[in-house]
């Protein structure tokens, strides 16, 4: 820990981790979370076995990466999830065996995961919460994130600071901005552009954006991902991936697999949409792919049944059946929902109000945030007015924080 170079709130932040058996992270981008959590496994390897896991494979990757080499799992892989019961072999008769339990991107996790990590820790164990509070809940029942915090019977560690590498960053001044209720600024900015266009426009300012501008920033086509919050509509992930399959990789010839609404060809990004834990790895790694996971098509091999196409997902290499692959789809845009937990060079954002029914200040906030470098936004003034204006699109009441503080009376 002493070679990790913590502000004041972060050292509150591990001596609040160290002192509690349950404890809370919470910080906007670029506040200094993954330094803390590094320098939380550091003081916590000194008391026995720290498992480090979050709600997604893609999260889990980018916590991996961050740790310089402890491995983080999913949830599900941490708890021992046993597809034939949907059951979890690890629970109250037998707990993990870790010490310090830390989840990130602890606000993706739902009602039904959050009680199931719970029973699954031992007596003495602590857990440490990750996340930013101001993102978007979980898909499944409740806001369980929100509601810890929100008791007040869970301490909670908030980080502030905008720290070097994002100083002078207007993605970070702007995310700021939009959970303030305020429009974000682009003038004079060098990492953030608003490129203005009414939604048959939008198509032709992402095509210029990759063509003509990206190269500039020395970015690769896979550096940036392009973010929209529906599925449906001409400017929805549905329309979008398939004209920017033929814009990044057009059909020449290559080896394909071709199903009745997709083609997958070589060079392909694609998105793994429903945990598999059967789907087998190369190199002797453990089976699985999970929702969420985003790879690269890198070949196709064998014939007949034992046709196989081989995703890169960045730890592992996948090998896929043509029946396994009916779960994955293009990647090269994304629903701002199924990329949270992953972090961009840059991104594309639409913003459009041909969207006005999903523009809400977390969706907006959420998607401003996941690009590190650079992000366009794409669209029109009225959709992101809409979206900072709209605080809350669909309530959800649950009983958590009554419980909490009954328990805790």
């Amino acid at each position: 820990m002493s070679e990790i170079n913590l502000s004041e709130e972060q050292l509150a932040a591990v001596a609040l981790a160290r002192s509690h058996r349950i404890s809370i992270v919470t910080g906007g981008p670029g506040t200094g979370k993954t330094a803390t959590i590094k320098a939380i496994v550091a003081a916590a390897q000194e008391a026995g076995l720290v498992q480090c896991m979050a709600p997604t494979g893609k999260a889990a990757k980018r916590m991996s990466e961050c740790l310089d080499g402890m491995i983080a799992t999913t949830i599900h892989r941490a708890l021992g999830f046993d597809p034939a019961t949907g059951g979890f072999k690890h629970g109250a008769t037998d707990p993990l065996p870790g010490m310090t339990l830390i989840m990130d991107e602890a606000t993706m996790a739902d009602l039904s995961l959050l009680a199931s990590v719970l029973d699954a820790m031992r007596p003495e164990a602590r857990i440490v919460f990750v996340g930013d509070v101001d993102q978007l809940p979980s898909v499944g029942p409740g806001t369980c994130f929100r509601d810890l915090i929100a008791s007040g019977v869970v301490p909670v560690a908030r980080l502030t600071k905008i720290y070097r590498q994002c100083e002078g960053s207007r993605i970070a001044t702007n995310c700021r901005a939009i959970n303030a209720g305020e429009m974000p600024e682009f003038e004079d900015a060098a990492d953030s552009f608003f490129c203005a266009a009414e939604p048959e426009e939008i198509w032709p300012q992402i095509e210029s954006i990759y063509l003509d501008r990206i190269a500039s920033f020395a970015y690769r086509a896979e550096d940036v991902q392009v973010l929209t919050p529906q599925r449906k509509t001409d400017n929805g992930i549905d329309s979008l991936n398939l004209r920017l399959q033929a814009l990044l990789n057009p059909d020449v010839g290559q080896d394909a697999w071709t199903f009745p609404t997709k083609t997958f060809r070589l060079g392909e990004r694609v998105i793994q949409k429903k945990n598999n834990y059967q789907i087998q790895s190369l190199d002797g790694c453990e089976p699985g792919c999970f929702n969420g996971e985003v790879g690269k098509v890198v070949e196709f091999r064998g014939y007949g049944q034992g046709e196989r196409m081989i995703v890169d997902i960045g730890d592992r290499k996948l090998a896929i059946t043509k029946q396994e692959a009916g779960t994955f789809e293009l990647a090269y845009a994304l629903t701002i929902h199924s990329s949270q937990g992953s972090e961009f060079p840059a991104a594309i954002v639409v913003a459009t109000s041909q969207h006005s029914r999903m523009q809400n200040r977390c969706l907006f906030y959420t998607a401003m945030s996941r690009p590190k470098q650079h992000v366009w936004v794409v669209g029109d003034e009225r959709a992101m007015a809409k979206a900072v204006r709209t605080i809350t699109p669909h309530e959800r009441r649950g009983r958590l924080v009554a419980r909490l503080r009954a328990v805790c009376a």
